[in-house]
């Protein structure tokens, strides 16, 4: 939803071919069918680390290998920091920040050794300014573009690009369930 739905259909309407991850396959599935390129649908609880890279083979034998990873997934939760559910951040840290950079090294080899490829790194402005009320999510976003930013520097010299992007508020579904 919000910002990946629209990312999936920008790329689609270029031709690409789309994987698309999230845990509500309720909205994957319109979401691919609105989609006129050959598009592959997978369930995953990123929060789950054993998931996060487990749906590359199939996706790479459904439409290729990926030339373009994008890191979108995100929980976010607002409130006081003290008060914060401790298993709930931690799923967020696995979401935001873990399962994001063990993506980019399940890619990298491919891309590395075909000598092309993109990742984009979905941070925030949580990163560069954190907010109050938003502890974990702050580090999360701090710590991805921290890591995407260095593996940029990284890869610059190898065909494959590293970008990160940091968004400001956006009206979605993630900011309306951390109100």
């Amino acid at each position: 939803s919000g910002i990946g739905a629209a990312i999936a259909r920008e790329y689609a309407a270029r031709g690409a071919s789309v994987t698309l991850v999230a845990r509500r396959r309720n909205l994957l599935e319109p979401l691919a069918a609105s989609l006129a390129v050959p598009t592959h649908v997978v369930t995953a609880d990123l929060s789950d680390l054993a998931q996060a890279t487990a749906w590359l083979p199939a996706a790479e034998a459904a439409l290729g290998p990926v030339d373009i990873l994008v890191n979108n997934a995100g929980v976010q939760i607002v409130g006081p920091s003290e008060a914060t559910d401790l298993p709930a951040a931690e799923a967020l840290l696995a979401v935001d920040l873990l399962a994001p950079m063990r993506l980019c090294l399940a890619v990298l080899p491919g891309m590395r050794a075909r000598r092309r490829g993109c990742i984009v790194n979905i941070a925030s402005m949580a990163a560069l300014a954190p907010t109050p009320g938003m502890f974990y999510y702050s580090a999360a976003k701090g710590g991805l573009a921290g890591a995407s930013e260095a593996l940029h520097g990284e890869l610059r010299r190898h065909g494959v690009h590293v970008v990160t992007v940091y968004p400001g508020p956006v009206h979605s579904d993630m900011e309306a369930a951390s109100r």
